[in-house]
C-alpha cells in the first residue's frame, strides 16, 4: 500500500516575511527538503485569534508555481469573502519550485510536492499556529491542476486530512506531449508513479473505506462549457458508490476569482 512517510519537524525551515504579497495575510519564506530553493507559505487567519482556541485548517492548493497567477490568488479571494473570520478557520496556500501537478518524483528528491505539503507544510503550520491538529481539523481544496493533489493527499493520508473539495479538476492520462511539455514528467518522474498516484487508481483502491469513512468529499462544477474532467470524476464516484456532495453553478468560471470558494469551505465544515 502506498502511503506518505511520517512527518518530521526537521524537514523544514521558515522565516517570517516583512511584507506579505496579499494584504491581511501572513507570509513565510519556506525551505523544505522536498522542494528546490526557497518557496512561500501564505496564511490567512481569523483576526483576532481567541486565546486557548484551536482552529481547523484549510489547505488551498495553488495552480501555478507561485501563489499568484493568471487565475488569481486563492487567499486574496478568501480574504475578499472574509472566510477566515466567517468560518473561524485558518487558510494556507504553499508555493512550489515548479508548476505543481502534485506528484512525488522518485527520481528527484527535490520534486516531491505531496510530501512537501504533508511532511513539511503541515507540521510547520501546526508548530506556528493554534491548529486543530487532527484529520478532523484539516481539509484540502484543489482547483484545476491542483485538484488531483487535493484528491491524492485526501486518499493517501486519511489520518491527516479529513475532507476535500475540488473544482473543475483535471482528469485522465496525459498524452506524450502533455507528459513532456505540461510538467507531468517533472512532477511524477515515471508513468508508473503517475498511474499509482492517479486519483482514478486511488478511488478504486480505497472505495470500501470511503463508503463507510464519513470524510466529506465535494465536487464543484462550473460552466458554461462542458467540464469533461469533472464529469469523469463524478462518474467514477457514482460507479464506486462513494459518498460525495455535488455543487453546480453554471455562472462559476475557471478562476479563483469566481465565487465557488465560499461554498467549498462551507461544505468542508460539515463533518460527519
Amino acid at each position: 500500500t502506498l502511503t506518505l512517510s511520517p512527518a518530521r519537524a526537521e524537514s523544514w525551515q521558515a522565516a517570517r516575511d516583512a511584507a506579505p504579497g496579499v494584504p491581511g495575510t501572513e507570509s513565510w519564506t519556506f525551505t523544505s527538503e522536498f522542494q528546490a530553493g526557497d518557496n512561500k507559505v501564505e496564511v490567512l487567519r481569523p483576526d483576532p485569534l481567541t486565546s486557548g482556541r484551536r482552529y481547523p485548517v484549510v489547505y488551498v492548493l495553488p495552480v501555478n508555481a507561485g501563489t499568484q497567477g493568471a487565475w488569481g490568488h486563492p487567499l486574496e479571494e478568501a480574504r475578499r469573502h472574509d472566510l477566515a473570520n466567517r468560518h473561524q478557520v485558518i487558510l494556507v496556500t504553499p508555493s512550489f519550485a515548479v508548476l505543481p501537478w502534485f506528484g512525488d518524483n522518485p527520481l528527484d528528491p527535490a520534486l516531491r510536492q505531496n510530501r512537501h505539503v504533508s511532511e513539511a507544510v503541515v507540521p510547520f503550520v501546526d508548530a506556528n499556529y493554534p491548529t486543530l491538529a487532527t484529520a478532523r481539523g484539516r481539509a484540502l481544496v484543489g482547483f484545476s491542476k491542483s485538484a488531483p493533489g487535493a484528491l491524492q493527499l485526501y486518499l493517501l493520508e486519511p489520518g491527516k486530512f479529513g475532507a476535500a473539495a475540488v473544482f473543475e479538476n483535471w482528469w485522465g492520462v496525459p498524452d506524450e506531449k502533455q507528459w513532456r511539455e505540461w510538467g507531468f514528467a517533472s512532477c511524477y518522474g515515471t508513468r508508473e508513479t503517475y498511474y499509482t498516484l492517479n486519483p482514478a487508481t486511488l478511488l478504486a483502491r480505497e472505495r470500501t473505506t470511503l463508503i463507510s469513512a464519513g470524510r466529506p468529499l465535494a465536487v464543484l462544477i462550473g460552466g458554461p462549457d462542458a467540464r469533461l474532467g469533472t464529469e469523469a470524476l463524478l462518474m467514477t464516484l457514482r460507479q464506486h458508490h462513494i459518498p460525495h456532495t455535488e455543487l453546480r453553478d453554471m455562472a462559476w468560471g475557471h478562476t479563483w476569482k469566481s465565487p465557488w470558494l465560499p461554498p467549498a469551505v462551507i461544505v468542508l465544515g460539515r463533518r460527519g
